[in-house]
């Protein structure tokens, strides 16, 4: 095997893969703890305790979870307000707002960001609950953009009864 001569096409490849695995890890590290889990085969782990979560937070998380999938198809606008924390656990929570961007992002055409938009909303409904609108723009693949609303009720503190 010593007369096998280096493909140099083939190592540059490698080094370029070799070069972005720390960041496809990080990447990947992101996306788990976003979904409620340090790794694979933690997703489907134990129950995780429902906590008062703020929205613009999982949102972002949630966004830079999906920002290769969106980044190539749409700019973001996000027009946050306060909104009240809501109840669930980051896994629910992490994999529903995923879930509504990637949707979004796949609504439009690949390829073209700087004609397409991605509007996220976040804020407070009349009726005091938490509203999130995601909202995609411009050329779409078969007509499905459009905007999504996603209301979730408040995270509200368990009634307690004070004996005397």
């Amino acid at each position: 095997m010593a007369d096998e001569k280096e493909d140099p096409a083939l190592t540059a490849e490698l080094s370029t893969l070799a070069q972005a695995l720390p960041e496809l890890l990080d990447r990947f590290r992101t996306m788990a703890r976003a979904i409620g889990g340090e790794g694979a085969n933690e997703l489907s782990g134990p129950p995780q305790p429902a906590l008062a979560l703020p929205l613009g937070v999982a949102m972002d998380a949630a966004l830079e979870v999906a920002r290769a999938e969106v980044g190539k198809r749409a700019r973001i606008i996000k027009l946050y307000a306060p909104a009240p924390a809501v109840l669930a656990t980051e896994r629910q929570l992490g994999a529903m707002l995923l879930g509504l961007l990637t949707h979004a992002a796949q609504a439009v055409v690949a390829g073209r960001p700087d004609e397409h938009q991605i509007e996220l909303r976040v804020g407070t409904g009349d009726d005091g609950w938490a509203r999130i609108t995601v909202t995609a723009s411009g050329p779409t693949v078969e007509g499905r953009a459009g905007s999504t609303r996603l209301e979730l009720p408040p995270a509200v503190a368990p009634k307690t009864e004070l004996k005397a």
